[in-house]
């Protein structure tokens, strides 16, 4: 498999099939494209007076609390109770609550939707490529749409769920009864030798779990892509997508292997260039975040002076940024974004190639092994 012809390929196929770039714009804004965003912050605030705090906002717990794994069970019970009645007898509060729901569940329906599009985009952009390949053919934005809205993207997200979810939510709950023994056993037994040896125990545990999970996930990531060709370009179900692509990748694992690591690179060299890109398009950012603010502004306002009618104080500017904050990034981010869309075509479309050959090269020595046992 020559590697630097299907880099040139989708290199090819990425300027001059541009109406890819709508679903990778999709993909880039649903999986966040080839540039991690991080938001986050420190705190230089310390807590000099804690009892004054105390007296104002007397916290549920004592110094016996974390000594007993029930009583902090019975604790958090009693403190949770606490906040739903002070919840229910302050008007405020309850008003407050009712808004931090509404934003949950749109939240929720916005990432309904996002993850419904990231499925559509993947699925449309594979069977788009294969078909440019397979027939010279370009099909419109709405013709991709028509491709990618069908029961294949509920597979790829089945996949996702097989390989990804289910085995992230196991290494949790191993994780999780990991560090309640280890909290259990702390507190029943302290700096006691006993307590020692089983806290290293569990120490070590935690830590064999991390890695096992950590080279699963770094083999999935790699198999992966190839699950989800055989899913969509052989129209298989979410287990024999599974199996297919497992199974395709042992038999030809050095031509994926090697071009795993030749993908790795070019991820290397275009983070290089994103990074010099970012200076260069400055003036862009100001121009995007000036429109976000804009744009962000108007439900911001909306939803500010409607809470301002039920609440007081700093409240309806908190509820105004908060839902306003999120148009605002995707908008102040859009240079970002398109970036993401090249790399996320780039990315597919050599990975479909990849898939092209590896089939090609499985049919070429099927009929071999035909040809000699005649």
């Amino acid at each position: 498999m020559d590697n630097m012809k299907i880099l040139k390929r989708a290199w090819y196929i990425l300027w001059n099939y541009r109406t890819l770039w709508i679903f990778g714009f999709i993909l880039a804004i649903t999986i966040g494209g080839s540039t991690n965003y991080r938001f986050g912050g420190s705190s230089n605030y310390r807590n000099d007076q804690p009892n004054k705090i105390q007296g104002s906002f007397p916290v549920p717990w004592d110094s016996q609390t974390f000594q007993d794994p029930q009583k902090f069970l019975g604790t958090m019970q009693n403190a949770g109770n606490r906040l739903v009645e002070t919840i229910v007898s302050q008007h405020e509060m309850g008003v407050l609550v009712g808004f931090v729901v509404a934003f949950l569940l749109f939240a929720l329906l916005v990432g309904v939707g996002m993850t419904i599009l990231r499925y559509v985009s993947e699925t449309a952009m594979i069977q788009m490529v294969d078909g440019f390949e397979a027939r010279g053919e370009k099909l419109t934005v709405k013709q991709g749409f028509h491709l990618g809205w069908s029961q294949t993207s509920w597979r790829l997200f089945l996949v996702d769920l097989l390989i990804g979810f289910i085995p992230a939510l196991v290494m949790l709950v191993l994780l999780g009864f990991v560090g309640w023994g280890g909290y259990s056993f702390f507190t029943r037994f302290g700096s006691n030798p006993g307590g020692i040896v089983s806290m290293a125990v569990l120490a070590g545990l935690a830590f064999l779990l991390l890695l096992v999970f950590g080279i699963y996930f770094v083999l999935i990531s790699l198999l992966r892509d190839i699950i989800v060709r055989a899913c969509v370009l052989e129209k298989l179900g979410a287990w024999e997508a599974i199996r297919r692509g497992v199974s395709l990748v042992q038999s030809k694992w050095k031509p994926v292997g090697l071009f795993w690591l030749v993908m790795i690179g070019v991820g290397f060299v275009w983070w290089i260039l994103s990074f010099i890109l970012i200076f260069v398009l400055i003036p862009f950012f100001v121009v995007s975040i000036i429109l976000g603010a804009l744009l962000a502004s108007v439900p911001g306002l909306i939803l500010g002076f409607i809470s301002s009618l039920f609440l007081t104080s700093y409240w309806p500017i908190v509820i105004g940024v908060v839902f306003g904050l999120p148009l605002f990034i995707l908008v102040a981010a859009l240079p970002l974004f398109i970036l993401g869309s090249l790399a996320q075509v780039f990315r597919s479309t050599s990975w479909t190639l990849v898939f092209r050959e590896l089939r090609s090269m499985e049919s070429g020595a099927s009929k071999g092994e035909l040809v000699s046992t005649q």
